[in-house]
C-alpha cells in the first residue's frame, strides 16, 4: 500500500490499498452492480482486479454494505463474471496482477 492517495478497503479481501489500485462499483439505472470510472459521482464499493477478489464476492455481504442495498448472490455471482472478465483484459494489456 503506497503511502500517497486516498485508501479504500476491497469488499473482497478485506484489505486496505491505494483507491488507483481498485476497480469502482456503483449501481446502474436498473439497480445492478457495474464497474465504472472515477468520474461518477455517487456511493460506491471497491474490489480488486485480481480473480480471487472477484470470486469472494457471491459469499460476501461487504459489496452489500458499501453500497447500501441488499444485492442478492445472483446479483453478486453476475458482478464476479464481470470483475473476472476485466481482469482477463487487463492481464492481456499488460496491467493486473
Amino acid at each position: 500500500m503506497s503511502g500517497d492517495g486516498p485508501t479504500r478497503t476491497c469488499v473482497g479481501c478485506g484489505a486496505r490499498d491505494a483507491q488507483r489500485a481498485l476497480m469502482r462499483v456503483q449501481l446502474d439505472e436498473a439497480g445492478e452492480p457495474v464497474v465504472v470510472g472515477r468520474a461518477r459521482k455517487g456511493r460506491s464499493a471497491y474490489v480488486h482486479a485480481r480473480a480471487a477478489c472477484a470470486a469472494a464476492l457471491p459469499k460476501s455481504r461487504g459489496i452489500s454494505r458499501s453500497l447500501r442495498v441488499t444485492l442478492g448472490q445472483a446479483e453478486r455471482a453476475r458482478l464476479r463474471t464481470s470483475i473476472e472478465e476485466q481482469v482477463v483484459q487487463a492481464l492481456a494489456h499488460g496491467r493486473g496482477e
